[in-house]
């Protein structure tokens, strides 16, 4: 909670995150501004939303996490979102993130892939749509930040591999993916 707090404290006057107003250490409590919008997975997924919003959505995620990664670099370091599923974002008339307990140092390509591996394996799960959003999410996010971003498709394999852990019935079709991208990439 304490590290969640640090983060809203320090960006909510620079990031679209919530601001917090106080914090019951006894209690274990964060009090946040409230963000009426609607959540970033829900949008995605509404098969009412037509390809050129979602792929306006795709860059408008891509700049949360641009500003975000600049925003919380420290002498050459970077933090990392540490939970960067399409659940913990909302839209108003622009992005916002929620959820920064798992937020630490990292290396930005894990935001990326988690990204991507969200959107992946949202339902409908690896559909031809969700390929192609992802690639326009990390090409986003590479022209903001050239060279930033490596090794993307072993990255996303192995947060797909992490997935597991939570979705164990799904194990099969997630290893399937998992091995396709690390051999052939987000085609």
């Amino acid at each position: 909670m304490k590290n969640e707090y640090s983060i809203l404290k320090k960006g909510s006057s620079k990031l679209n995150i919530p601001t917090v107003y106080e914090m019951d250490e006894k209690n274990n409590v964060l009090i946040l501004s409230y963000i009426i919008g609607e959540n970033l997975c829900d949008i995605v997924n509404r098969e009412d939303t037509s390809k050129s919003e979602k792929q306006r959505l795709m860059k408008l995620l891509a700049r949360w996490f641009y500003d975000f990664h600049k925003f919380f670099k420290k002498d050459g370091v970077f933090f990392i979102h540490g939970d960067p599923t399409l659940r913990n974002f909302i839209l108003t008339d622009k992005m916002w993130g929620v959820d920064f307990e798992e937020t630490r140092p990292g290396k930005t390509v894990e935001d990326i892939s988690g990204v991507c591996a969200s959107i992946l394996t949202t339902d409908p799960m690896f559909t031809s749509e969700k390929f192609e959003l992802c690639n326009v999410f990390i090409d986003s996010y590479t022209e903001l930040a050239p060279g930033r971003i490596t090794s993307i498709n072993d990255e996303i394999a192995y947060a797909l591999l992490q997935k597991i852990q939570w979705r164990p019935d799904e194990e099969e079709v997630l290893r399937k993916y998992s091995k396709r991208i690390r051999e052939k990439g987000l085609k």
